[in-house]
């Protein structure tokens, strides 16, 4: 389970957050900084412009997750409208390569196959 609510960035790239009843509770924390104006070598201002995008991915994360749930569901009607695994028309080898990348990924979002 990940943390409900949806997620959003803060202006600056440094947090992502979700709004409670209460106010607004962290969900993350950019890091690297060092990282990133160090062994990158970027400017501040490109290390900014990193941290913005990688707050804002995250803060996809959920929209993303239920996507690819949504993306994983129709991959399987799929495979059963091309006529199963043993479909010999040459469209079930992919779209069953496809279900195995996405639930893969899935079950690593519910900490599976790490």
């Amino acid at each position: 389970m990940i943390t409900p609510g949806k997620w959003e960035a803060d202006t600056e790239g440094e947090y992502v957050f979700t709004r409670v009843p209460e106010g607004l509770m962290m969900v993350a924390q950019m890091r690297g900084w060092s990282y990133l104006t160090g062994e990158l070598n970027l400017s501040s201002e490109e290390a900014i412009e990193v941290q913005k995008a990688n707050a804002r991915l995250m803060a996809s994360a959920p929209e993303l997750y239920e996507a690819v749930c949504d993306l994983l569901d129709y991959a399987y009607e799929a495979l059963h409208w091309a006529g199963g695994e043993n479909e010999i028309r040459g469209k079930a080898p992919r779209i069953l390569r496809e279900i195995r990348e996405y639930q893969s990924l899935i079950d690593r979002v519910k900490g599976g196959d790490e």
